[in-house]
């Protein structure tokens, strides 16, 4: 198999167990426990970067540019501009996690902009397109 095909497989394999997982999680007694009650929780509770990295991932996998915003730098040999752009995104995931204590707001529309935010950079920074 090539690498093309074992990371489709594994895509496969981790959607059809979210599917699976989130089947179960909607028809059992347990109230509030499907995936996307037990995320918006964790977001309202600390975990600001969730909507970002989200907004990212979907932007990364289903936007994208062809031009690119900044032209490849390679400004360390060892380090190419998708190692930059994941390290950016680490490094603005930090921050949301650092200063999510002196964010006071919660509302929807606040982390529909960290959403938005997150979809921006996937598709200008982190684009599958290149």
């Amino acid at each position: 198999m090539s690498n093309t095909e074992i990371v489709q497989l594994l895509l496969v394999i981790v959607g059809l167990f979210f599917v699976a997982f989130e089947v179960f999680t909607n028809m059992n007694d347990v109230e509030d426990d499907t995936t996307n009650v037990i995320l918006y929780q964790a977001t309202l509770k600390r975990m600001l970067f969730i909507p970002f990295a989200i907004g990212a991932i979907a932007g990364h996998l289903f936007l994208g540019t062809t031009s690119k915003l900044f032209p490849s730098y390679n400004i360390i040999t060892a380090i190419d501009n998708e190692l930059l752009v994941i390290m950016g995104l680490a490094v603005i995931s930090g921050l949301l996690v650092l200063f999510s204590k002196r964010i006071k707001t919660r509302s929807r529309e606040f982390l529909t902009v960290l959403l938005l935010a997150g979809l921006l950079y996937g598709h200008f920074f982190w684009s599958m397109n290149d």
